[in-house]
């Protein structure tokens, strides 16, 4: 009886991590769900009492929990993509990065390497940087 409840919370449990398409209803698992709970009841007529290991309580969490944190984590996602996230660009090639180095000059333009900023200051920088910083 103890392997057997085991084994369900454990096929349980990694259905919980590892679908994706699940809604947040459990609808798709309702009957595994009621299975758990079957085996639970019948352990209980038996005078068994499952352990309380962490597995057990942690898919015992999941359940009772899920729908709520399904509902939170998407309220959290779509606040992220309502959100605009710009990274600096470097200022000759435009590639996006959070590890440009910023002119000394004007501290404006920013690079990726030693390569962009001279190719750009050859360009059109050393106009711009030199107006900028002096004025």
């Amino acid at each position: 009886m103890h392997v057997l409840m085991l084994q369900i919370s454990f096929s349980l449990s990694k259905i919980l991590l590892v679908r994706e398409d699940l809604s947040p209803d459990l609808k798709e698992i309702k009957d595994i769900i009621k299975k758990v709970k079957t085996a639970e009841q019948f352990a209980e007529f038996m005078g068994v009492q499952p352990d309380r290991f962490d597995f057990y309580l942690a898919q015992k969490a999941a359940l009772s929990h899920y729908t709520q944190g399904v509902a939170e984590f998407s309220r959290m996602y779509e606040d992220l993509d309502r959100v605009a996230v710009t990274m600096y660009r470097c200022s000759w090639c435009g590639n996006p990065s959070a590890l440009l180095r910023k002119c000394r000059g004007c501290s404006k333009a920013r690079y990726c390497d030693v390569g962009c900023q001279k190719s750009h200051w050859r360009d059109n920088h050393k106009k711009v940087c030199k107006s900028s910083s002096s004025g």
